[in-house]
Order: C-alpha cells, then structure tokens, then sequence
C-alpha cells in the first residue's frame, strides 16, 4: 500500500511504469540517483585534510544509496499520512546530509599500532 501512495504521482496507468517513470526521474547518467553525486559533493568538499579524497568519494556514494533509500521510506510514509511527499524527501535527505557532513568534517582516528615481538 505505502509503494503505490509512493508513486501515485506520476502519469502512469500500471504499476510497473512508476519505476521507468522514477529511475527516469531521479538517475543521472546511467541510472546513478542524484543523491550519490549529492553526497560525494559533500564528502569530498567537506572532507577533513587529513582524510583520503579517494575514501571519501567512495563512502560518499554509499553514503548517498543509504540516504536515497531512508528518504524515499520517509516520503512513502508521508503520502500514506496524506503530507506533502517532498516534506519527507526534503527532512530525510537534510537531516542525513547533516549527520554525513559532520563525519566528514570530524578528524580520523588514529590508526591502532601492531603490538611489539
């Protein structure tokens, strides 16, 4: 019930065309979501100086498939709560974008040393 709330706002008549419709929607070149390239922006942007650039691409890009998902449940179950979908969308992906960039921004843990033979 939550799926069809969720993609009750796109042109289509069956249920299979809402994902074409939204993969259409949300990919960016080759169907990566626009909430990946958001949170490797962040990552790499906000990264501390003592962080891995390469690392942080990579977390930012999980980072962002996490995010699109918490925020995709959040607007499904805004819709099923009769709200504005995008209110969902919009607090989810802030709030998580907030929480990423403050990990970024925090500075590495020291790294554990090899006990001594």
């Amino acid at each position: 019930m939550a799926a069809h709330a969720s993609f009750g706002g796109t042109p289509c008549k069956d249920f299979g065309c809402h994902f074409l419709f939204w993969g259409g929607f949300l990919g960016l070149a080759g169907g990566i979501p626009v909430s990946v390239v958001i949170f490797i922006v962040l990552h790499v942007a906000f990264a501390h100086p003592a962080r891995s650039k390469g690392k942080q691409v990579i977390l930012g890009a999980f980072a962002g498939v996490a995010a699109f998902g918490i925020a995709a449940a959040c607007a499904a179950l805004m819709v099923h709560w009769g709200k504005n979908p995008w209110l969902g969308l919009g607090a989810a992906g802030m709030v998580l974008a907030a929480i990423s960039v403050l990990y970024a921004r925090s500075s590495p843990r020291p790294a554990a040393r090899a006990p001594k033979r």
